[in-house]
């Protein structure tokens, strides 16, 4: 069976709470919703400015933000943190291009 978007996240969310690279003390799913919400408005927003704008500088600085936010206290004083920005990184899909 496959998962949605929302499933997947929901669960490299709580693979990275079990390597204590996030925080154990959110809700999985909300921080899925917040997520995957914050994204869909990016895009919006971008698309309602004639696709004008740095979609990547937002969707990074986006990142940047909510990894402050989630690291685990554990991750940021170890090399757990590591797989975290590696990760944020590769976050915009390819796919996504300026137009």
């Amino acid at each position: 069976m496959m998962k949605t978007g929302q499933e997947n996240l929901i669960t490299i969310i709580t693979e990275g709470m079990e390597r204590g690279e996030i925080r154990n003390d959110v809700d999985e799913e909300q921080l899925a919703l917040m997520i995957s919400g914050t994204l869909r408005l990016l895009v919006t927003r971008w698309q309602l400015k004639g696709y004008g704008g740095d979609l990547r500088q937002q969707a990074g600085r986006f990142w940047q933000t909510l990894s402050r936010l989630i690291r685990s206290n554990a991750s940021t004083q170890s090399n757990a943190g590591n797989a975290v920005q590696a990760r944020e990184s590769q976050v915009v899909p390819r796919s996504v291009k300026q137009r």
